[in-house]
């Protein structure tokens, strides 16, 4: 995912995870092969997957927050639950996820199923759209008052983070703070995916292009340049 803010309106981009770009020094691959391709002393490869999104979208990226899905689902309960409008029903097996549509609080079992699943007709594309909505409405419930001065709550909350969480070196406690206060604005801003042309391999160069140049311009994207 890639997010920005600035004066512009708050925008969060999913990348799929199979869309096919060039990869310095490697060619032309799927972008989720760049972290593996970049090596580093534990295997993985930040430095080439933020070089990667670089060129591929012609923005410069500030920071690198490494999110664990499965260490942040992990602290759903610790906040009591997350509230989340579900748009449709889903039953998915092997994701252990029944769940109805309508308003509700998500427990750690329902959240982990519900941000795992690809059974609807959206597959993918539907699979992103539920992993923004979730963390932005997770960081909202964390951020709340009835969270951070409940110590009940911080403190396990605070723990499950920590370990769930990577950064790079230039990243300190007040630009997650940020992240936290902009994933909470994106119910003004814009949340969307990289336009594409052909399911989620191929990005749309036209469309694509505007959105990106819009972003590093800090301006809204034109409507006809949101994905997918």
């Amino acid at each position: 995912m890639l997010l920005h803010t600035g004066s512009g309106p708050t925008t969060l981009v999913s990348l799929p995870r199979d869309s096919m770009v060039d990869i310095p020094g490697h060619g032309r691959h799927k972008i989720n092969s760049a972290y593996g391709r970049g090596g580093g002393a534990d295997g993985g490869g930040p430095e080439l997957l933020v070089s990667t999104v670089e060129n591929a979208t012609g923005l410069r990226i500030d920071h690198y927050i490494e999110i664990g899905f499965l260490g942040i689902v992990s602290v759903v309960d610790a906040v009591g639950g997350v509230e989340m409008c579900v748009p449709e029903a889903i039953e998915d097996p092997k994701a252990a996820l029944d769940i109805e549509e309508g308003c509700q609080t998500l427990d750690e079992a329902t959240a982990l199923g519900y941000v795992r699943t690809r059974a609807t007709a959206s597959s993918d594309f539907g699979r992103v759209e539920r992993q923004r909505a979730f963390i932005s409405a997770l960081l909202d419930k964390a951020t709340s008052p009835g969270t951070l001065f409940n110590p009940f709550r911080i403190v396990p909350l605070a723990t499950g983070l920590s370990s769930s969480i990577a950064v790079d070196d230039g990243t300190h406690v007040w630009h997650l703070a940020q992240l936290g206060l902009a994933m909470r604005g994106l119910s003004d801003g814009i949340s969307t995916t990289v336009p594409v042309r052909d399911g989620v391999v191929n990005w749309d160069k036209n469309r694509a292009t505007a959105l990106f140049d819009a972003l590093g311009a800090d301006e809204r994207p034109p409507e006809n340049a949101l994905g997918p």
